[in-house]
């Protein structure tokens, strides 16, 4: 391979290694957070090994916070670099002279299966606790009497009502979104409340935290080990064609 190739060669796997990494030292970290703060840490107590798991689980909190500005602050710049990276990709791939119609199809399918798992994996993290009153009724069938008054007070219509969400918010408020069919649309009412609701929300709404908490940590996980075979692929692909163009 020419020089600048294998620059390209060498960044692409640094940069694909460096991600990777980043990517399992958060699954494995709020991971450990998760059953930290779940009925399994009892478990870990009655094994005696609760200890050297909080230990480890504190070596990995330490490091968080600096990660994330870390990666904040090279975000620009690697993706700069990969739009480079992936210009020249294509341009190389432009330039082969053999099969390569299926193995575009290949790359393709795969760099858009990859940011569907791993988008949605950061999309449905939960950063605070969330709620959710699933109702399917209009506002005057709801049978349970607060959920009804809440709907009557925040909706001034005998809409039919899919669910309510709540997300906690920063410090301990509320942000409510009440799904409800209007016409032909499904429309959302967003509303605030106090942290004074939480005997509310406690009482009468499903704590959707934990479940989505394993939901977005199995889409990361199943993202990072597919970058890990994209990785692979397309270095090997980058590498052959490389080297018949030079």
């Amino acid at each position: 391979m020419k020089k600048f190739d294998k620059l390209i060669y060498v960044t692409m796997m640094v940069l694909g290694i460096m991600v990777i990494v980043l990517i399992f030292y958060y699954i494995i970290y709020f991971f450990m957070s998760f059953i930290n703060s779940s009925d399994l840490a009892n478990v870990l107590i009655e094994l005696n090994i609760y200890s050297i798991f909080y230990n480890i689980l504190n070596a990995f909190s330490k490091l968080a916070f600096p990660l994330i500005i870390f990666a904040i602050l090279l975000a620009i710049p690697y993706l700069v670099i990969c739009i480079i990276i992936a210009i020249n990709y294509i341009l190389k791939y432009v330039k082969y002279k053999g099969e390569k119609k299926i193995k575009i199809i290949k790359t393709a399918v795969l760099f858009i299966v990859l940011v569907l798992l791993l988008g949605f994996g950061i999309y449905s993290f939960p950063l605070t606790n969330q709620y959710e009153i699933k109702v399917n009724s209009y506002v005057s069938d709801v049978s349970n009497t607060s959920v009804r008054n809440f709907l009557q007070d925040e909706l001034n219509t005998n809409y039919y009502v899919y669910k309510i969400k709540f997300i906690q918010g920063f410090p301990d408020d509320y942000n409510a979104y009440i799904y409800y069919k209007d016409g032909f649309s499904t429309k959302v009412e967003r509303t605030f409340m106090s942290d004074s609701n939480y005997d509310f929300i406690e009482n009468n709404a499903e704590n959707l935290t934990d479940s989505l908490m394993i939901k977005s940590l199995v889409l990361l996980l199943l993202g990072n080990l597919l970058y890990i075979y994209f990785l692979i692929y397309t270095l090997k692909e980058y590498k052959k064609i490389a080297i018949i163009s030079s």
